[in-house]
């Protein structure tokens, strides 16, 4: 294999790594659907209220 070869595989998989780090680090998405039901702990559910009561 050429030398130049190796080198751009390299950056291939160096990039291929740091785009999974990046993309497993984000934070999960808040779920916002207007469910109003007591067993849901999203924002719009209302397991609080109900152990509240």
């Amino acid at each position: 294999m050429q030398k130049s070869l190796k080198i751009y595989i390299a950056i291939l998989i160096i990039l291929l790594f740091g785009i999974v780090i990046i993309d497993g680090s984000k934070p999960i998405p808040i779920n916002w659907t207007p469910t109003y039901d007591t067993k849901d702990k999203i924002p719009f559910g209302l397991y609080v209220l109900d152990k509240e009561f």
